[in-house]
């Protein structure tokens, strides 16, 4: 048996400053993500993004002004 590394370390929770009333619920806002992440939503149907590393978590920040972000749910 192997033990495979999760691909996933950190997880960002967000929601935009002014939501876009036109974006339907099941759309997620717009994000610009860095290399290697995803756009999913948790169990309560939040909108989240996955980052394979802490690092991305800046970069994340920096690219979406119009989000805002926070480390738990």
């Amino acid at each position: 048996t192997r033990l495979e590394q999760p691909r996933w370390n950190c997880v960002q929770w967000f929601v935009e400053r002014e939501p876009d009333k036109s974006r339907s619920d099941r759309e997620p806002p717009e994000v610009k993500l860095p290399s290697g992440c995803a756009v999913a939503r948790d169990q309560d149907g939040n909108w989240v993004v996955l980052l394979p590393a802490q690092y991305l978590v800046e970069i994340l920040h920096d690219r979406n002004e119009g989000l805002s972000f926070r480390s738990s749910a």
